[in-house]
């Protein structure tokens, strides 16, 4: 029994969690009257001439893209073909598929469910529904202005030109590949919705421990990560990149030996997964061990040598010579990644460590004011609080990069 909403119902706005929500929910509370706490813009917009273009010009655009693009397009080419006369069919086509769509966003906003699980559920049984729905979805999928309408472009992308009249029996045949692609994607709509939900779960931790070492909210971030990891493993524990993600949890969390399981685990599932084999090499550094991280990551660097993270292996290897008092081949590394990154802070923090090492003062204070620039106030004792590593062997062998750091300048 859904019945109506109370009259004095009222909501948490998931506005802070999902940004998206926000229309969501003024739609919802305009056509329901709910109300949603901590919604940012509770109230609609004055009416006036600039907040109705404001709305009018983003609705406009967003219906172009779900109502009339097959009417408007289809319809004039038919009309050219086979007489004006036929025209009206696209305006009066438009028209019910506007009252359709409202009605059926009604309808979704009020039970929670699509309004085809509710077309289901009438006379004569579901079985007759759903067997009209098929047979009308491969009538719609079967119409030039669908399939066919994707064929073109498609031929267009791999071939190099528009098609032809010559090329007429292909794009049938793209049709037919486009039209099976459809139904494969709609047969394994479950484990595409899964995929998705996994997939959705560990970007979100990997948001949460993208910048964590320099957030302020540095324990709430690793908690809510924690948590998205789990989520994630519990729908795919076999899955190389939701490994990947738990590793670099493990690796914020100062989890080292934990982390370099994940990382193994995740290079097991697959082996060419460049970032697990490239963390893999720094959860090494982070243990003392960097003879073998260097391996690990000049590894992940020959199996992919254009790979968008190469700046970040570069930096791996730079800090391992680092650990190892290498500081020229240090340096080189480390300007290989600052120039292909500069916006990294840490790419930043160890050159000026490894110039100051090596006694290029004056360089290696032009990186720390650098540094100082991205990250204001950021000081050695800090620096040092939010170490990921704990193992006596890093220890001894990060006052290396700790003393580079004075001599370029770092406050204590």
């Amino acid at each position: 029994d859904r019945g109506d909403p109370p009259a004095e119902a009222a909501f948490p706005s998931l506005t802070g969690v999902y940004r998206g929500a926000s229309w969501h929910e003024r739609e919802t509370a305009e056509m329901f009257g709910l109300e949603f706490l901590g919604h940012p813009h509770p109230e609609p917009l004055p009416f006036n001439a600039r907040n109705l273009f404001k709305t009018i010009g983003p609705g406009a655009i967003l219906l172009a893209t779900s109502i009339g693009g097959g009417e408007w397009l289809v319809g004039p080419a038919t009309s050219v073909q086979y007489g004006v006369g036929l025209f009206w069919i696209a305006t009066v086509a438009i028209l019910l598929q506007l009252v359709f769509n409202l009605e059926a966003i009604r309808y979704t906003l009020y039970t929670g469910e699509p309004i085809y699980s509710g077309f289901m559920r009438l006379k004569p049984r579901s079985g007759f529904w759903a067997t009209v729905y098929v047979i009308l979805t491969a009538m719609q999928l079967g119409i030039p202005a669908v399939a066919a309408a994707c064929a073109a472009p498609l031929f267009a992308a791999f071939a190099g030109r528009m098609p032809g009249a010559p090329d007429a029996g292909t794009l049938v045949w793209v049709t037919y590949g486009v039209i099976a692609v459809t139904v494969l994607i709609l047969s394994l709509g479950g484990t595409i919705e899964r995929t998705l939900e996994y997939v959705s779960w560990a970007m979100l931790a990997y948001t949460y421990l993208n910048d964590v070492r320099f957030s302020a909210t540095r324990e709430q971030d690793l908690q809510r990560a924690g948590v998205a990891v789990q989520r994630a493993l519990g729908l795919e524990p076999d899955s190389d990149g939701v490994r990947l993600v738990e590793g670099r949890l493990h690796y914020e969390a100062k989890r080292m030996p934990q982390a370099l399981a994940a990382f193994e685990r995740a290079v097991e599932l697959n082996p060419n997964n460049v970032s697990a084999l490239g963390f893999r090499g720094a959860a090494l550094v982070m243990m003392g061990r960097p003879e073998e991280a260097l391996a690990q990551i000049d590894q992940a660097m020959r199996l992919s040598p254009r790979d968008p993270q190469l700046a970040v292996w570069h930096m791996f290897a730079g800090v391992a010579h680092l650990h190892l008092g290498h500081e020229g081949d240090a340096v080189e590394w480390l300007t290989r990644s600052v120039d292909a990154y500069p916006a990294s802070p840490f790419g930043r923090l160890f050159l000026a460590s490894a110039l100051g090492a090596a006694g290029r003062i004056d360089e290696a204070r032009a990186q720390m004011a650098q540094l100082q620039k991205m990250r204001p106030g950021f000081t050695l004792s800090r620096f040092r609080a939010v170490e990921p590593s704990d193992a006596a062997a890093f220890l001894a062998q990060r006052e290396r990069v700790y003393e580079g750091l004075r001599r370029a300048g770092m406050p204590d």
